[in-house]
């Protein structure tokens, strides 16, 4: 099985879609690792996570705010943030943001503008519409970033190093682009908004290691922190959109959605991924933790990338 995994992740390598890329299968407590490119690759080495940064970072800071009852499922945008006086922000709630049902579009390129503003002036700048409808999208989270640092009185990087990292020993993971495996933005991330603005957000950004991925995996497969409340782990991963919407649970993607590349792994399952090449899949049914970090976006941005993880984990479920 080992060598057909390797095969697997070469022909990804020969087709250019990226030069370097980690491979850690966790399933029952047994460890595969598989690497491709530089020789000085391993477990420890750093990528940029790009969305999976939603997840990683975001969303459980949201989750421990919600676990600890400083945040509520239906608390509104404007009554943490009162100068969000136009009334096309009325409805929108935490829940909104976590299911990209809020209405906001699924980006905006504030790095293109001619002046810089704050995160929150910016994001307030673009109004959502109609709340219900799913539209995955970078503001919902960069919203949840400044959520958490309203919530909490804490900036962004600090909390999740406290709350979230420390917790978990997820020691190689921050904002910082120091060691990491470069992309085309070396020494940053490869995201133009989380380069844009001077403070941290929370849709892109952190970069981290497969060691503290299959951590971050452990943590939701078996509990050990007491970090967020099994209540709110065990409805982040139910679908929590609405019917006849695509099936998305608080932050993470689940089967049946256009987006899965995890059809394949059974109805428990659900992942999410991150634009650089990187990928995180978790199957309670399996006890099985998926992680791929790759560079895809060196040479660029290979629209070839999606099909190819999608074949890949469909071929990895027949191995498994």
């Amino acid at each position: 099985m080992t060598d057909e995994i390797l095969t697997l992740l070469q022909t990804g390598q020969h087709q250019q879609l990226f030069s370097q890329a980690v491979l850690a299968i966790q399933q029952t407590g047994r460890l595969t690792v598989r690497t491709v490119g530089d020789v000085q690759l391993g477990m420890a080495t750093r990528f940029d996570l790009a969305s999976l940064t939603k997840i990683t970072g975001t969303l459980m800071g949201i989750l421990h705010l919600l676990s600890t009852g400083q945040l509520h499922l239906e608390t509104k945008l404007t009554t943490l943030f009162p100068a969000l006086t136009d009334p096309a922000w009325a409805p929108v709630t935490i829940k909104h943001l976590l299911t990209h049902t809020s209405g906001l579009q699924s980006s905006f390129k504030f790095y293109r503008l001619n002046e810089r503003l704050t995160v929150f002036d910016s994001l307030a700048r673009v109004l959502p519409g109609t709340q219900g409808t799913v539209c995955y999208s970078d503001l919902n989270f960069m919203w949840l970033g400044l959520v958490i640092q309203a919530a909490s009185g804490e900036a962004l990087a600090p909390f999740l190093r406290c709350e979230v990292f420390a917790p978990l020993q997820m020691t190689n993971t921050s904002f910082s682009a120091e060691g990491a495996v470069p992309t085309r933005a070396a020494g940053k991330p490869d995201d133009g908004n989380a380069s844009f603005f001077e403070a941290p957000v929370g849709h892109a950004g952190l970069f981290s290691s497969a060691t503290d991925l299959i951590r971050f995996a452990e943590y939701w497969l078996a509990p050990t922190a007491a970090l967020v409340s099994p209540v709110w782990l065990h409805a982040s991963v139910q679908v929590q959109t609405p019917l006849g919407q695509p099936p998305r649970g608080f932050g993470w993607v689940l089967p049946g959605n256009p987006e899965s590349f995890f059809n394949d792994f059974g109805p428990t399952a659900f992942g999410h991924t991150g634009y650089t090449g990187t990928s995180l899949l978790i199957v309670p049914a399996q006890q099985l933790a998926v992680v791929l970090l790759t560079d895809r976006t060196r040479f660029g941005t290979d629209q070839r990338f999606p099909d190819f993880r999608r074949a890949f984990h469909h071929q990895l479920a027949q191995l498994l």
